[in-house]
């Protein structure tokens, strides 16, 4: 076990917490559009998210960018911090790249039907 790793892991999911609980009162207190609201709240993630990506740092923008890093970093860190002089780190690892890959699936898709079928 390694009590700096361990510690950075609950630093991380204290992180993850509130940045959850800012990116949920922007997203109520936000003033979209019905459709918008409708989409939930994870379009306004994906949607701040690819702000920040594409055009610029807005507060909102940045907040849920640091949520997805901290998102991505919360199992290798904290499985690492516990099995970090095991055999059982090489899994998570592995763990670890799976669950970035489904986050990121989730978090950026590919482009709907509808859009693949209007561009050509």
């Amino acid at each position: 076990m390694s009590l700096t790793l361990i510690i950075a892991g609950i630093l991380d999911i204290i992180v993850l917490v509130v940045l959850s609980w800012t990116i949920r009162k922007r997203y109520t207190a936000s003033l979209t559009s019905v459709e918008e609201k409708s989409a939930g709240i994870l379009f306004f993630y994906r949607s701040a998210i690819m702000r920040t990506i594409s055009s610029g740092f807005a507060p909102d923008s940045l907040e849920s960018l640091g949520h997805y890093i901290a998102v991505h970093l919360f199992l290798p860190i904290l499985g690492l911090g516990i099995f970090l002089k095991t055999d059982a780190n090489f899994l998570i690892v592995v763990l670890s790249l799976i669950w970035s890959m489904q986050l990121f699936q989730r978090a950026v898709p590919g482009p709907s039907d509808k859009e693949s079928h209007s561009e050509t």
